[in-house]
């Protein structure tokens, strides 16, 4: 019970004492308890001393022993790429040693560990080899595989195509890493290509559009600077039956501000705030700019009056572009009264040499209209 509620040290503690007094608190179920603790607490250092430990304690390890130990290994961030695998794939070495088959539970636990060292050519090798044997790939070992493939589109993509061979129905998270393995690959265009395959299976019912799908393909679009694309998907997302979250309008609000239509920047504003979704910087700066960039100054004013309240930070780019806007407009009491506002705050960009710059500029054209000293 202790191991499941990853009080670790406690478990541990309570086996030694146990031995000391002579209760026989050693066995199979117990060590491979305080192995799941160590694996979930991200204790891979003792987890793998413990397993090492099994023989001497005349325990043979279980496909659970193992599968704890490697489950310990995903947390092992101190530990190098290369030591990482290199310990998995020991320890996967050992297993079969030991006359015990890889299951899926395991197969899956040692993809994670590999996907997250970086090393998708090891995973793909190891699946593979798996796949040969007695294991039949299901949905959980089929997304494990996919993830870690993540940097390597190209053998993402083929896995998923195969996965209908096998007979496996692929979920919204098995399209949703090819997605992001495409997005990181800077292949927007095929990520475009399934996200519409994705909506074509969700009419008829056998996958769903899930936001997080959405919100990988308008991300990999907006990268490539395709910004109507990218405001096109999460224009269209509530069509798809999902409801936009906070990534969605940061992601819309960054491609109108490239695109320069500040009043969809604005609506998408309205939108979240009636969702009831919690304002970002990221969010607040996009749209400031994208209203300072067509001299609606008095709007990109109103929204950094919101920051502030909330105390969200401006960045220099949406300083320097209010600035601008205020400074074309001869507002520069608008200007400097924002460097005062913001002085002393946690944000500085109001700061910045360029925004003063602009406010001297406005005071220097105002100051050459003699119908303005009045």
């Amino acid at each position: 019970a202790l191991g499941k509620a990853l009080h670790w040290r406690a478990a541990l503690s309570t086996q030694e004492s146990a031995a000391q007094d002579g209760i026989p608190c050693s066995g199979l179920l117990t060590v491979n308890s305080l192995l799941g603790g160590f694996g979930r607490a991200g204790k891979w250092s003792v987890a793998l001393f413990l397993l090492a430990d099994m023989p001497t304690r005349t325990i043979e390890p279980s496909l659970v022993s193992f599968g704890s130990s490697l489950g310990a290994l995903r947390g092992a961030e101190v530990l190098s790429s290369a030591s990482r695998w290199r310990l998995a794939q020991k320890l996967i070495g050992q297993l079969r040693l030991d006359g015990l088959a890889v299951n899926d539970v395991v197969c899956s636990t040692a993809l994670d560990v590999f996907g997250g060292a970086g090393c998708w050519a090891e995973a793909l090798s190891f699946f593979i080899s798996v796949r040969r044997g007695q294991v039949r790939p299901n949905v959980v070992v089929l997304g494990a595989a996919l993830a870690s493939c993540s940097s390597c589109w190209e053998q993402a993509q083929a896995l998923l195509a195969e996965a209908s061979c096998w007979g496996l129905r692929s979920d919204a998270a098995a399209f949703e890493a090819v997605l992001a393995a495409q997005a990181r690959g800077q292949r927007w265009e095929r990520a475009l290509a399934l996200c519409s395959q994705v909506q074509r299976l969700a009419t008829r019912g056998s996958s769903q559009v899930r936001a997080i799908t959405v919100n990988v393909v308008a991300g990999a679009c907006q990268r490539a600077e395709k910004w109507r694309l990218a405001w096109n998907m999460v224009a269209g997302m509530r069509q798809l039956g999902c409801l936009p979250d906070s990534v969605s309008f940061c992601t819309g609000a960054s491609a109108i501000e490239k695109g320069g239509h500040w009043t969809l920047a604005m609506q998408l504003m309205r939108d979240m705030w009636q969702q009831k979704l919690q304002l970002s910087s990221a969010m607040c700066n996009a749209v400031s700019s994208a209203c300072a960039a067509h001299g609606r100054w008095n709007h990109s004013l109103a929204l950094m009056t919101l920051m502030h309240l909330n105390d969200l930070s401006v960045d220099v780019a949406t300083a320097s572009a209010i600035a601008g806007a205020c400074n074309r407009a001869a507002r520069w009491r608008e200007i400097l009264s924002l460097v005062d506002s913001y002085s002393g705050n946690c944000i500085d960009a109001f700061s910045d040499s360029e925004v003063l710059a602009n406010a001297l500029q406005a005071f220097r054209a105002e100051a050459r209209n003699p119908a303005t000293w009045l």
